[in-house]
């Protein structure tokens, strides 16, 4: 150290700044100059610091505590303008300490230059491989760029969906997901992307390219419920019934889809199975219910043998049980009340024609009408015959219309004359011929000559 640097620390250390500037500048030097900046610094006049730690590294690029000095000022938020001239320790960084490497790249990141500061502390690795301060910085400052690059890419991709533009969201999660394989956020969202694709394929029939887009998404989620749901829908539209059970719990609408495939191959039995599965309160519930009640439907009418008891038994077991899978169907009760009349219960018979025509109950036309008929409720029956005619009949219509009773099923052919005076006294005022024609009907010639005189409301 020349002379001029001694006395110029003497006047600093006795706080002489203005004296200890001059005999530093007169000194010349990198280290006078690097004195000179920090007595600058020490006088408040940081700027000035600022610019002559900037000149000293400019004329003296291998002089490493100007660029320590610079750093520590930039770092304190004294020297915002200083990171262009700190640039310099990239290409000196060969030289450098990995200190003063390290200290570079906290004022680069001060200044928000993450790339300067990774080449900084990247060097500083090179220069000393176990600089655990140097790695941990490093490592710090990838994440907070990966979370960064995280945070923008999760944002197109949301705005990507929000617009409808799925495979631009799928390609942006995608490159989400090769910059930080373990997001979460970016596997959740590039999974529901994927089940809408799916969505739409399996609404377009392509059933194959919907199951390989789920096949993937389930592959990164094998636990998400949802996706293994849509799986197990699409592999049951596809006929795969094997797969699509094998994906638990199974929902209502896949042992619907499955039963409806074994019903197809003639596999009732396992039909009947699957559909009694489907758990109470599942939003297929009533589709598989209606669906069970016409397999036992079919099997009661193979059973449904008025003359035959034992077969008679079994009808009326199959038909209740449809009773108790669609507590809806009105037919079915009908079906009950004939098996009642051959076994000859007429309350029970009309206990379940009663069901059968409450409001709620499904029961066509036709059947409502002979159902209210054989229960005596003549006028209404009556006024859905007049509806039929103004509608249009068809011809179920005409063959409940023109024998209601079913007299070739009935056991006695014969009607109580108390039924016939209360068709009378139902119909005596109803338009058109139906008094007339229902009394032959019901209780032969004399009643249409005992009761239809000239100058009664209905002569024919």
């Amino acid at each position: 150290m020349d002379e001029l640097s001694a006395r110029g620390i003497e006047h600093y250390n006795a706080g002489r700044f203005a004296e200890a500037l001059r005999c530093f500048r007169a000194a010349g030097g990198p280290e006078a100059r690097v004195f000179a900046a920090h007595v600058l610094d020490s006088a408040g006049r940081a700027e000035e610091s600022a610019a002559e730690f900037a000149g000293a590294i400019e004329a003296f690029p291998l002089h490493l505590p100007a660029y320590e000095g610079l750093a520590k000022l930039i770092i304190r938020g004294a020297a915002p303008g200083g990171a262009a001239a700190l640039r310099g320790i990239l290409s000196a960084g060969a030289s450098g300490s990995s200190g003063t490497l390290r200290l570079c790249a906290r004022a680069f990141a001060a200044c928000g230059d993450d790339a300067a500061a990774e080449k900084a502390l990247r060097a500083a690795l090179r220069r000393s491989p176990r600089d655990a301060e140097s790695r941990a910085l490093l490592a710090d400052l990838l994440g907070a760029r990966e979370k960064a690059a995280l945070a923008e890419l999760h944002r197109r991709a949301l705005a990507s969906v929000g617009a409808g533009r799925f495979a631009e969201a799928e390609r942006t999660y995608r490159r989400a997901l090769r910059l930080s394989p373990r997001d979460a956020e970016a596997a959740k969202g590039l999974d529901g992307v994927l089940r809408s694709r799916a969505r739409s394929a399996a609404s377009a029939g392509r059933l194959a390219a919907a199951d390989a887009l789920l096949r993937e998404a389930l592959a990164r989620s094998p636990r998400d419920a949802e996706l293994r749901g849509e799986r197990a829908l699409i592999a049951a539209r596809r006929g795969d019934v094997r797969r699509a059970l094998s994906f638990r719990p199974a929902s209502g609408e896949v042992l619907l889809l499955c039963a409806e495939a074994r019903l197809a191959g003639g596999r009732e039995a396992e039909a009947e199975k699957l559909l009694r599965r489907v758990p109470a309160g599942d939003p297929a519930e009533a589709k598989a219910r209606k669906r069970l009640a016409a397999i036992l439907r079919a099997r009661a009418i193979a059973h449904d043998v008025p003359n035959a008891p034992l077969r008679r038994e079994r009808a009326r077991r199959a038909w209740e049980e449809v009773v108790r899978a669609d507590p809806e169907d009105g037919a079915a009760r009908v079906s009950l009340s004939l098996l009642e009349r051959w076994t000859g219960t007429a309350q029970g018979e009309r206990a379940y024609l009663g069901e059968a025509v409450a409001p709620g109950r499904s029961l066509s036309r036709p059947e409502r009408f002979m159902a209210l008929m054989r229960l005596g409720r003549f006028a209404e029956a009556v006024g859905l015959a007049e509806a039929a005619l103004d509608d249009g009949m068809t011809l179920a219509d005409f063959r409940a219309f023109i024998d209601p009773w079913e007299k070739d099923n009935r056991p006695d052919r014969t009607a109580p004359q108390t039924d016939v005076a209360a068709l009378d006294a139902a119909l005596r005022d109803a338009p058109g011929p139906w008094r007339a024609f229902y009394l032959g009907s019901l209780g032969g010639r004399s009643s249409i000559s005992t009761r239809c005189r000239p100058g009664t409301a209905t002569a024919g």
